[in-house]
């Protein structure tokens, strides 16, 4: 259940996938994910065993939510990077005792919480884009020359892509990859498929 900021009931999510013992109790799977709209950004939801299931994950690759809720039983682990990683989004987890995590969209760990530190907090800026090092990284200096500070640029060298940060109040992410002519990780693998069809026939 997400409640806004007064406390009035925004969305509720209905676990998609179950556990067979859920279900086999009378638990009533939900039908599809959720994204909702907020002040900050895009909110989606998954809870525990949703974790294991493509058709969930491939609902929100659709839908780009900036970040994902995940309460869960268990931890998720590499899944839960995953999910991240594969999205493009953060991922925001709450489980018992320790292994609570915040994991961004590279797919990299910000925050863990372990039995000493069971609460933790992370700052998150989710004026950010997602895009492939290729076509792009010849224009990190036009970007930087112009923006400095204002814009955040963060490599993720081994699997070729980076995270594009505004920091800028007077411009967003979206405007930045119109103003240099940017290509999504999205659009670029898409175009990558497109150019092979037609090499194709």
């Amino acid at each position: 259940i997400l409640f806004d900021r007064s406390g009035d009931l925004m969305t509720i999510y209905d676990k998609v996938h179950p556990t067979i013992g859920e279900m086999e109790q009378g638990i009533i799977p939900g039908t599809e994910g959720v994204v909702q709209d907020t002040d900050f950004g895009r909110v989606g939801f998954a809870i525990c065993f949703d974790l294991n299931f493509r058709d969930l994950r491939d609902f929100y690759v659709e839908r780009r939510p900036d970040v994902i809720v995940f309460p869960s039983m268990y931890r998720g682990g590499i899944q839960l990077r995953l999910w991240a990683y594969e999205l493009g989004c953060f991922m925001v987890s709450s489980t018992p005792g320790e292994q609570s995590a915040i994991v961004n969209p590279l797919g990299r760990i910000l925050e863990e919480s372990y039995n000493y530190n069971k609460i933790i907090t992370q700052e998150v800026n989710l004026d950010y884009q997602v895009l492939h090092l290729d076509y792009n990284s010849e224009k990190f200096g036009d970007i930087k020359g112009k923006y400095g500070p204002g814009v955040k640029i963060e490599v993720a060298s081994p699997e070729g892509i980076f995270i594009l940060y505004s920091l800028d109040r007077e411009v967003t992410s979206r405007d930045l990859v119109e103003e240099f002519s940017l290509e999504t990780r999205e659009d670029y693998f898409s175009r990558a498929s497109r150019i092979r069809e037609e090499r194709l026939s």
